[in-house]
């Protein structure tokens, strides 16, 4: 992974020193548009070690500022906020999620659909409306298993701050109209 991973920020930086020498004669939404070629296939990225993830986010803060043409000296955090760009391990997890959501809902990818158990308790709990998968034993760090617990794992959490962050929305509605 750690061979894929610098080939692919050699070819980012590449592209990234093209797109500044361009970038006076774009509009910010193209350079948006160009720029989302570091969102292809991030999904993948999943299980893979914090030394890479380093780097690739390193990558993602210069294609943030040649996309806002600022200087080196301008926060990225914050042009990644402004441009609306989640830090890469989000993407991956909400990328997993979403696969994993989509899958559940309507069945496709099938290779996908066909892995997905709904968790059911014996007892009826609060949690019982929720939907929930199990997650299998696995003791692989990397590979389509892991990768597949990952997604689960990650689906879960997804739903409870799904259901945490309508609550708490909820409450600022009634909050706001008193």
């Amino acid at each position: 992974m750690d061979g894929h991973v610098c080939n692919v920020v050699r070819g980012c930086n590449y592209h990234i020193r093209a797109l500044r020498h361009i970038r006076p004669l774009l509009d910010l939404d193209t350079a948006k548009v160009l720029a989302h070629g570091i969102d292809y296939c991030n999904s993948l990225m999943c299980g893979m070690s914090n030394r890479n993830f380093k780097r690739l986010q390193v990558t993602q803060y210069a294609l943030a500022r040649a996309v806002c043409s600022a200087p080196w000296s301008t926060s990225a955090t914050e042009l990644c906020r402004w441009l609306h760009w989640l830090p890469l391990r989000q993407r991956v997890d909400y990328r997993l999620a979403l696969i994993t959501i989509t899958a559940r809902r309507t069945g496709y990818p099938v290779h996908i659909a066909s892995l997905l158990n709904e968790y059911r308790s014996t007892r009826t709990l609060r949690s019982s409306d929720e939907l929930l998968f199990t997650i299998p034993f696995c003791r692989l760090p990397l590979g389509l298993i892991s990768s597949f617990v990952l997604q689960k794992q990650l689906s879960n959490a997804t739903v409870y701050k799904i259901r945490k962050h309508t609550v708490k929305y909820r409450l600022q509605i009634v909050h706001n109209e008193r």
